[in-house]
């Protein structure tokens, strides 16, 4: 393991002595659980498969914190490991979800019934692969709908169950507050994200697990509902979907388009609605001989 460049690689990302020092135990009880000679990262899978395996002695050993799986991520990063890197990620990548959903239910409904809905589901720890996540999730949401309707789940779920601290929109609010309107922030918006993905592009790294080349650049560009969003109407409606006539039966039909509200300033500001999709597979998929190390 090169012990300094690692030091090196962490404070040129802003790391203070402690963290880089405990990024440092983490890594190299990583090399340690490779050369036992169980595991290896030469593939892509065989990575995942023995960053799930050093997840479970973490576990197992109480030492399953956030810090150490992002010590993990950053150090696949550092060895250019790419699937090191996702793997690490996506243990964490919104490991709180099932928490959150109880803390709101209790909230909604108090103590007692989120108790009798979450009876016998066991809220999987930070570390625990993806896979083995859904099937709790399901059960929940599953009984939320049996015993307090539709409605209610729907109410529960729209806001997102992800932890997301209002500290961290005050960029995207300033920006707007500076563009003086939805049409000019949106295109600033577009203009900031293309050259974030070009810089991501032209430097080999990551944007978050998926790697860039021109082809996603192409996709994205070609659809403003991903590249920046698109204002749907004047912005003065504050209903959550929008209804017409039907010709034949005078019934309202709700329209079905998913929606999403930018964020200008902290919250979730509803005065202008975007529509927004996520990138076909076809569009991000780079062979694995094109990725380059990451920074």
């Amino acid at each position: 393991m090169d012990k300094n460049g690692f030091a090196e690689f962490l404070k040129e990302r802003g790391g203070r002595d402690e963290r880089i020092e405990d990024a440092m135990a983490i890594a190299e009880a990583f090399e340690t659980f490779l050369a036992e000679g169980h595991y290896t990262i030469a593939t892509d899978a065989q990575a995942v498969q023995t960053v799930h395996a050093f997840s479970k002695r973490l576990i197992e050993r109480d030492l399953n914190t956030w810090d150490n799986y992002v010590a993990l991520l950053r150090y696949g990063r550092f060895i250019g490991n790419d699937a090191v890197l996702i793997a690490a990620l996506e243990l964490i990548d919104g490991a709180e979800a099932l928490e959150r959903l109880h803390e709101k239910l209790a909230e909604a409904h108090g103590a007692v019934v989120c108790d009798r809905i979450f009876e016998g589901i066991e809220i999987p720890v930070l570390g625990v692969p993806n896979a083995d996540k859904p099937c709790a999730m399901a059960a929940v949401i599953r009984r939320i709908e049996e015993r307090l309707g539709h409605d209610a789940c729907i109410d529960l779920l729209k806001d997102s169950v992800r932890y997301l601290d209002d500290a961290w929109y005050e960029d995207g609010k300033a920006k707007y507050e500076r563009a003086g309107g939805i049409d000019a922030f949106l295109e600033q918006k577009g203009r900031d994200f293309i050259a974030l993905m070009e810089k991501h592009r032209d430097e080999g790294t990551l944007f978050f697990s998926q790697p860039i080349n021109d082809a996603v650049i192409d996709y994205v560009n070609a659809h403003p509902e991903i590249r920046s969003g698109v204002r749907e109407g004047t912005g003065s409606s504050r209903r959550r979907s929008r209804t017409r006539q039907s010709s034949s039966s005078k019934r309202p039909i709700r329209s079905t388009r998913r929606i999403t509200t930018v964020t200008v300033r902290g919250r979730r500001n509803r005065s202008a609605r975007v529509r927004a999709t996520s990138l076909p597979c076809s569009a991000i998929a780079v062979p694995a001989s094109t990725r380059s190390r990451t920074k």
